[in-house]
């Protein structure tokens, strides 16, 4: 299923939101696992130990989708950003959840000047010191 046929099946029925929400929860309270969401962090809540945002301008971010998907960069905002909207007004409407507001992330990566492995490599230092910081407590 494509992004924006369940873009357009959420706005339709709020059920699914909440399933996916619901489930994110239930996963985070079993614990020792790695939840990936847009909403993962809130959902997520007290039971997150450690809450790492990866993104990169919106530039970049269409660049990356036309390539990805084959298709224009004109046709890869157009597509992003009215899913985006609708995730936001969504997520605000149901949750009273701004997910443009970073402030909930313990870490925010830029992923925009760097490979995939360079990423990785950022991330796998943030979660070493995470659980070195942790094994001094």
């Amino acid at each position: 299923m494509t992004l924006e046929r369940l873009n357009e099946l959420a706005r339709s029925d709020p059920e699914l939101d909440r399933l996916v929400d619901e489930r994110t929860k239930e996963e985070a309270a079993k614990g020792g696992v790695i939840i990936d969401g847009q909403l993962a962090a809130a959902m997520a809540g007290d039971k997150a130990d450690l809450r790492i945002l990866i993104t990169a301008p919106e530039e970049v971010r269409m660049e990356r989708i036309s390539q990805r998907d084959s298709i224009s960069l004109d046709e890869a905002r157009e597509k992003t950003v009215q899913r985006e909207r609708a995730e936001r007004d969504r997520y605000m409407k149901y949750y009273g959840i701004d997910v443009t507001d970073t402030a909930v992330y313990d870490v925010v990566v830029d992923s925009s000047s760097s490979t995939i492995e360079g990423v990785t490599k950022i991330l796998k230092s943030v979660v070493k010191d995470y659980i070195a910081k942790q094994s001094r407590r």
